[in-house]
């Protein structure tokens, strides 16, 4: 499995360093972007488990597939590591042109405290992008707190319940 660097301009900070793994030659529908574990305990998508993840996502689910690093992961509060999501997932939407029709949030341990909530998406992103979201929450660290912050101000809380995965 392969990946190519990205380099994604994060507005007047660090550049995040981000990798997006394809298994395929055209850009897929669907993108799915993995956060990894909390770095001042050596969280980062060098992770054997983020890694692994993200080349499952590529290659056996046929998403593309991003993986990437904090823009500050030694001042990290779960509030800023959203931003740099948002910010991921926003240049990955510019850079295809909208053509993903669905997105997969992943977030293994601390990551998943970073995955923006329903409400931040539909807030940010252009109408209609959030249509078919789905979040992955691995690692016992992901109970349903964390999923419920995720839904806790969507429109349909039952709705955004059924959109998420929890696995390990």
């Amino acid at each position: 499995m392969s990946y190519s660097e990205l380099r994604i301009n994060a507005r007047g900070q660090k550049d995040i360093d981000a990798r997006l793994y394809s298994c395929v030659e055209e850009v897929g529908s669907a993108l799915a972007i993995v956060a990894h574990p909390y770095a001042p305990l050596g969280g980062s998508q060098d992770d054997h488990v983020v890694r692994a993840l993200a080349k499952s996502l590529a290659g056996v689910a046929g998403l593309d597939t991003v993986t990437f690093n904090y823009t500050k992961p030694f001042a990290l509060t779960p509030a800023h590591a959203s931003n740099d999501y948002m910010l991921v997932l926003r240049h990955m939407i510019e850079m295809r042109q909208g053509r993903y029709g669905k997105f997969v949030l992943v977030g293994y341990s601390y990551g998943t405290l970073t995955l923006p909530s329903m409400e931040i998406l539909t807030a940010a992103l252009p109408h209609g992008v959030v249509s078919d979201v789905r979040y992955v929450l691995h690692d016992d660290f992901a109970d349903m707190v964390v999923a419920r912050s995720l839904c806790a101000y969507s429109p349909g809380r039952k709705a955004c319940a059924d959109h998420l995965w929890h696995i390990g």
